[in-house]
């Protein structure tokens, strides 16, 4: 469906399926359906019309390029269904998407992003956070939804936790 990597079967970039499964799930390893469907819609949809798309890929029906422009959609998706179905998690998805944007990057500390412990753990225990040391981690399917930032530079990388 999407070939080996998100690239050439030669190239240096990522497989897809481990790049696929660190994408959409969160920090307690969970993917939900809904975003599954959501992301192969969207990338199919992108696919469909991307110009040179059946002489490229031979090898897929999903591109590599829909594949990676599918990832901020379906974030937004998310944070959308979460913030409607857990008003707490909602609440504190809103006070983040409004800090400052040069604020909004990851990795960051909780007094950068203006939580306190109990929303702390309340994010951690949702697959929202990840904690390292001092540091907060968002994964994709949620960072970019809240319009989070990468502090390096260079293409980020999926983060994932095996």
């Amino acid at each position: 469906m999407w070939g080996k990597k998100l690239g050439s079967d030669n190239s240096r970039e990522a497989r897809s399926e481990e790049w696929f499964l660190a994408a959409l799930s969160d920090y307690n390893l969970q993917i939900q359906a809904r975003d599954i469907v959501f992301f192969l819609a969207q990338a199919a949809r992108d696919s469909a019309s991307e110009d040179n798309n059946t002489t490229r890929w031979l090898d897929r029906l999903l591109t590599p390029q829909a594949m990676r422009k599918a990832l901020p959609v379906s974030s937004r998706e998310k944070i959308n269904a979460i913030a409607q179905e857990n008003a707490p998690v909602g609440h504190i998805f809103d006070r983040l998407q409004e800090l400052p944007a040069d604020t909004r990057k990851i990795p960051f500390t909780l007094t950068l992003a203006k939580l306190d412990l109990t929303e702390a753990r309340l994010l951690e225990a949702n697959g929202v956070l990840f904690r390292e040391g001092d540091q907060y981690w968002i994964p994709e399917i949620y960072r970019h939804g809240l319009g989070f930032g990468i502090s390096k530079v260079g293409r980020p990388r999926i983060m994932s936790i095996n």
